[in-house]
């Protein structure tokens, strides 16, 4: 048994591979029964449109931070 009544911090980090492996439903399931009163925060490395669902669901105002990199080649 998992008892979330207490719980004041929630990070989900690689939510695109839950999705992918097929663990979305139960990450819902999770995330509707945490009490209202937290602080949440959701890291992925995409951002499909189901994650951006689930986001715009149970985050507070989100906010995305998008970082592009340089693609980095060899000279040879």
């Amino acid at each position: 048994t998992l008892r979330l009544d207490q719980l004041v911090t929630f990070v989900l980090d690689e939510a695109d591979e839950m999705l992918r492996m097929g663990f979305i439903e139960d990450v819902e399931t999770i995330l509707a029964k945490l009490p209202s009163a937290k602080q949440m925060a959701l890291f992925s490395a995409t951002m499909p449109f189901r994650i951006r669902q689930i986001a715009n669901n149970y985050l507070k105002d989100p906010v995305s931070v998008e970082i592009q990199s340089e693609t980095a080649t060899v000279k040879s």
